[in-house]
């Protein structure tokens, strides 16, 4: 704030009620402390390469703090924002309790039992996660390198929470008619990993070699290696785009190639995804992007990189997470 602000400020505090004199006081005691964990990491990965939400304009200067975060000024809109102006978390409340709900997200709690621990609503505990993924769902590693596995997984489709249905509401618990690829029960997700622990994934409509490239072809390095299961349309992949690929037929027995050449990562990984999903009982197939950029934020591999701070990088930073050295 500038001085004659300032000055304007103190003058207009002597016509205040007692009433409001007190909201004030309460105000400046606390309400907004600058100890807050995670608005520090907010101000710290924002001040490292900042930018207007506005016009895009990298020239700004700093312009005082406003509810714990640096506030600042573009010098070409002139207009002011702090950190979440534009963000999925912007004018989200509470602000004390986001670094205990995020705690919660790392360890995998449930909306309700998430709600219980941090001690707000589970409508709230529900808005805070989906607004905390948002950016998360859409940061995805830009480039896989060296021997990459690839392999789908399918998920149960489920419409829970939805208010037209053109079929009835199943109960809980009871099993899908069939165990194939039927897209009317199932959906099928792509994962591709490299050696290095650096994952990516896609929901895709079908499995289909154009699918398939879709997704792997701009984030596979032309010098990588693509081992897959066999699947007919990979061979379409192979041929169409010249990708240099191995094929491991777990089912005759061979399961590593050469000593190297595998999908045991990429099968592990999705050992680990059902597993983890499972204490959502059934996650919503509308909802499934974000809860697959949550799973692969609780195992990022980036040296010095907590949980917490990848997910605030995500949202305040997006596109600049991956740029991270890797080990």
């Amino acid at each position: 704030m500038n001085p004659r602000d300032f000055k304007e400020l103190r003058r207009s505090a002597q016509d205040l009620t007692p009433q409001q004199r007190h909201i004030l006081a309460t105000d400046l005691q606390g309400t907004y402390p600058q100890n807050n964990p995670v608005l520090e990491q907010v101000d710290r990965a924002f001040s490292e390469h900042p930018r207007c939400p506005h016009c895009q304009h990298e020239q700004v200067a700093k312009w005082g703090r406003v509810q714990g975060l640096q506030r600042y000024r573009c010098r070409a809109c002139h207009r002011q924002f702090t950190p979440l102006t534009n963000t999925p978390l912007s004018r989200l409340r509470k602000r004390e309790k986001w670094a205990a709900y995020l705690e919660a997200m790392e360890d995998g709690l449930s909306v309700r039992k998430a709600a219980e621990r941090v001690g707000v609503n589970p409508n709230t505990a529900f808005l805070w996660r989906h607004r905390f993924l948002a950016s998360p769902a859409k940061e995805k590693p830009t480039l896989l390198r060296g021997i990459v596995e690839s392999d789908e997984t399918f998920i149960r489709r489920s419409r829970k929470g939805e208010r037209r249905m053109d079929r009835l509401a199943r109960k809980r618990g009871t099993k899908a008619p069939n165990t194939g690829m039927d897209p009317e029960h199932w959906v099928p997700v792509l994962v591709a990993r490299d050696r290095g622990a650096v994952t990516t994934d896609s929901i895709l409509p079908e499995v289909t070699s154009q699918t398939l490239k879709r997704s792997l072809v701009p984030v596979l390095d032309k010098d990588a290696v693509l081992c897959h299961d066999g699947l007919p349309s990979y061979f379409t992949l192979a041929r169409e785009t010249g990708i240099s690929h191995r094929t491991v037929y777990a089912a005759h027995g061979k399961r590593v190639l050469k000593g190297v050449f595998h999908i045991q990562n990429v099968n592990a990984y999705h050992s680990r995804l059902k597993e983890w999903l499972e204490r959502f009982h059934g996650v919503a197939t509308k909802y499934l992007s974000s809860y697959l950029g949550w799973r692969r934020f609780l195992e990022l591999k980036l040296p010095s990189v907590s949980f917490s701070r990848a997910i605030l990088q995500a949202i305040v930073a997006p596109g600049r997470l991956h740029s991270f050295a890797r080990t």
